[in-house]
């Protein structure tokens, strides 16, 4: 299993990748979903590296939202991108 300061420099890594497109809602969903999910990271952690990968762009209380909503998903399998 990874590390967990691993696991967050691979997160935001792909967060960088995803965030060229810019902050639309689809995109912040995605991400955060990447984050809760596919990386396994706490609702906590993964605001956090949202908050760096948007630095201004987004407010803090919608990327809380999505990344809320991204916990409560059961549409993909907690830790998919960890592989």
């Amino acid at each position: 299993m990874p590390e967990a300061g691993d696991v967050v420099a691979r997160a935001e890594r792909y967060l960088a990748k995803l965030a060229q497109d810019g902050p639309s809602h689809e995109a912040l969903r995605r991400a955060a979903v990447a984050l809760v999910r596919g990386f396994a990271l706490a609702e906590e952690e993964a605001l956090a590296v949202l908050v760096r990968g948007y630095p201004g762009r987004v407010s803090r209380s919608e990327l809380l939202r999505q990344v809320r909503g991204a916990a409560r998903s059961e549409r993909v399998g907690l830790g998919y991108l960890l592989g």
